[in-house]
């Protein structure tokens, strides 16, 4: 009955939404507007099941990995070469592994992704015999457009079989204007998979990079057949996004780490501007430890970061030695006065602190003495499950025992992975044992030893909780951060578990670390300005036996075999170090260097004679900087009282890294008007060599030309002719400046 009732409503709502046919904008300026509108889309269907690429590898709540477009695409303040298509009804520029059943609303920061288009954002599913669902893409480069179309593909069901219904939509990305066009050939609406308890199982439209901003045009409403919506990119845009962001913390995946208690963490902080300009003011940097208490037990200066560019990155990096066992967190803040997005300047990362002894230690990302906040169960009967994944610090590592913690009644499988499978996902089955309900307690951990221990001597391992039948067999979850963010989900296959951000499963392991003695300490010495060598890495190995001949180093990066490497670029070096007997202790070093130098500016004209000026703004590099101008500017960063010319900065920052940059100063002395500047033109500019200086008929004979160099020495004078040729073979910038009886007129000229 309550099916019945929902899905009135739907069709309720959906007469109602034919009447809103335009929308927006969005705090960006995006805009909608669909086919039953005047001025709206056309509803056109175009068939690409014979020109376009079948995507394989959809099944049910999963994703494939991001495709080439073979063309890029501007969607809010980026632009994107490549996607990701969901089994769900989703698209995405970022990399998200799923967005799944319930579905957030638009726009909603953080969750499972943002930065997605939704063109029919529903539990769909493309597994089980006889589903004939598909989805093609195809890139018409004629017309600069990218399509997706999801062709015959039904609603996921739990029943027999494990699906239902009909539908067919795609999404058409236009490079010509950025515009983005949503069409529905078919949408079943008596099939509508309207789920009780779930205020989200369809939703339509667009969410922005951060998530703050976006356009829904349907929530549990569903399209009519041969319909479109169309999203205009906004013209102009309404805001200038500065976005500043603590992009990684620990490494790319943002992942859970263990490390050995009372050794030394390298802790890098990846910094990056994630908005539509740049980021000209300074970025401060502040990162402490917490333990499980949320007690700051490790502390460092403030780094400040001189501006980054749009679109880059700074590498920051942070040594801390534990001193206790347990759960830690780091918790990094980046401040930035001029930062217009708050919701993603704090980033926290989990860090897992083990006994060095060779005993048994506990791989888990909970505490033992945690209690549980929630659970997790299926309910297809489909032998679905989810697992954590564990990385060793030190190999290799005897597995012994696993385990879980039992949220509900009902058979359970604990089972033992290696992460050898695509993409480090569950691969080679090792361990698996089966507890029936009878056997488990409720709200209790249950453990499986291991007959034969496992040895894991590389990479890491998954403990998989398998749910073989439709009874509530929950696992226990905590709710509370930090996160590990290295959990998976099995439901027709594995993926990256979908609230990995708000979840943690309640799973662990038992391991021998027969090498964990074997570790290293590092210093190191980051590169000091841009584009250097002069990295270094002082490594020191500790424990192991290291025998008569000592230990052994393999570098990564082109490192070498030395035990301390010098001459080193920045990037991430991994050392593998090999005692006498096999042991190997792995370690990483991201090696840094400063943010590119970069300089801005504004000036201001001469107009009374001496009075011009340079307004210098500078970006990257280590603050303070030095400034040191030619042509008789001075050493102030803001020169005034200048005459007409170019001048030329060399900036020096903290660290002795240097970059120059050049303005022009202008003269108005003389002028009598505008249209001087609009009779005359220099092409090629910037140019090799060669270039021509043509003015327009009806210029005064009595015109010359001149052009200077930035230390104000004329290096090419002429009367002036309609046409002329002029070569200059020194690379540089050049001020060029026709003078005849109505003013002067200056142009800037750039030798390649």
């Amino acid at each position: 009955m309550k099916k019945i009732l929902l899905l009135a409503t739907s069709l309720m709502l959906g007469s109602v939404y034919s009447l809103a046919a335009t929308g927006g904008p969005d705090a960006y300026g995006y805009t909608w507007i669909d086919s039953n509108e005047g001025g709206g889309p056309t509803f056109g269907w175009i068939d690409i099941t014979g020109t376009g690429t079948l995507v394989t590898g959809l099944t049910d709540d999963n994703s494939v990995a991001a495709i080439s477009m073979g063309m890029d695409f501007h969607y809010y303040w980026g632009d994107y070469g490549n996607i990701k298509i969901g089994s769900n009804g989703w698209l995405s520029f970022d990399n998200p592994a799923n967005i799944a059943h319930c579905f957030p609303t638009i726009p909603t920061p953080g969750g499972a992704s943002d930065n997605f288009l939704a063109p029919f954002m529903t539990d769909l599913n493309f597994s089980g015999g006889g589903n004939i669902g598909e989805v093609y893409y195809y890139h018409d480069v004629g017309n600069e457009q990218f399509i997706v179309s999801y062709e015959n593909v039904p609603w996921w069901v739990n029943a027999v079989p494990d699906y239902i219904g009909d539908n067919s939509f795609q999404v058409i990305l236009d490079a010509t204007d950025s515009s983005i066009t949503f069409q529905y050939q078919n949408a079943d609406a008596l099939n509508f998979n309207d789920i009780a308890g779930c205020a989200s199982d369809l939703v339509i439209g667009i969410e922005g990079p951060t998530g703050t901003m976006g356009l829904m045009t349907n929530q549990d409403v569903m399209p009519s057949n041969n319909y479109a919506i169309k999203f205009v990119y906004p013209n102009p845009v309404l805001i200038s996004v500065p976005d500043v962001t603590p992009f990684w913390t620990l490494n790319p995946e943002r992942g859970g780490d263990f490390h050995f208690d009372g050794q030394s963490v390298q802790i890098p902080i990846n910094i990056k501007t994630v908005g539509n300009v740049d980021v000209t003011t300074d970025i401060a940097v502040d990162v402490v430890v917490q333990d499980q208490f949320l007690t700051t037990v490790g502390t460092f200066n403030t780094t400040i970061i001189g501006g980054i560019t749009m679109g880059n990155d700074s590498t920051v990096q942070y040594t801390w030695v534990p001193s206790g066992l347990g759960q830690y967190s780091v918790r990094t803040v980046v401040t930035n006065i001029d930062d217009i997005n708050i919701t993603n300047d704090t980033l926290i990362t989990e860090i897992e602190i083990l006994d060095p002894s060779p005993v048994p230690g506990r791989y888990s990302y909970i505490n033992e003495t945690d209690v549980m906040q929630s659970t997790i169960a299926w309910n297809s009967g489909n032998d679905d499950g989810v697992g954590s994944r564990f990385v060793p610090n030190s190999y290799p590592v005897v597995i012994d025992s696993i385990g879980g913690f039992v949220g509900g009644v009902g058979d359970v499988v604990l089972e033992l992975y290696a992460d050898d499978g695509v993409n480090n996902l569950p691969g080679t089955l090792l361990h698996t044992e089966t507890f029936l309900s009878g056997s488990v307690n409720m709200n209790a951990w249950i453990t499986s030893t291991l007959t034969v221990p496992d040895t894991i001597f590389s990479g890491g391992f998954y403990v998989v909780w398998i749910q073989p039948n439709t009874a509530t067999t929950n696992l226990g979850t905590i709710l509370t951060p930090p996160f590990s963010r290295r959990n998976v989900e099995l439901v027709s296959g594995w993926e990256v578990y979908r609230d990995n951000e708000t979840q943690e499963f309640m799973l662990e392991a038992w391991g021998n670390g027969l090498c964990s003695s074997l570790t290293s300490t590092s210093t190191f010495t980051s590169v000091s300005c841009p584009g250097g060598t002069d990295g270094s890495i002082d490594l020191t190995p500790v424990g192991g036996l290291p025998g008569l001949a000592g230990y052994s180093f393999s570098w990564t990066n082109g490192a070498g075999t030395a035990e301390d490497p010098t001459g080193l670029a920045a990037g991430t070096y991994e050392v593998t170090v090999t005692d006498s007997v096999g042991c190997e202790h792995v370690s990483t070093i991201i090696l840094t260097e400063p943010v590119t130098i970069t300089g801005s500016s504004t000036t201001s004209d001469e107009i009374g004679g001496s009075d011009g000026s340079i307004d210098l703004t500078v970006i990257g590099g280590t603050p303070p900087y030095t400034y040191s101008w030619d042509n008789g500017a001075g050493t102030d960063e803001d020169p005034t009282g200048l005459a007409a010319g170019i001048y030329t900065v060399t900036i020096t920052d903290d660290n002795g890294c240097t970059n120059t940059y050049s303005d022009t100063v202008n003269s108005q002395l003389g002028l009598t008007n505008e249209k001087l500047d609009q009779n005359w033109t220099i092409f090629p500019n910037p140019s090799e060599a060669d270039f021509v200086i043509r003015l327009d008929n009806g210029f005064d004979t009595n015109a010359q030309i001149e052009i200077m160099d930035v230390q104000g020495r004329i290096v090419y004078k002429s009367t002036a002719k309609a046409t002329q040729s002029v070569r200059i073979k020194e690379a540089g910038v050049y001020m060029v400046v026709l003078s005849s009886p109505e003013g002067k007129s200056v142009k800037r000229l750039v030798i390649q």
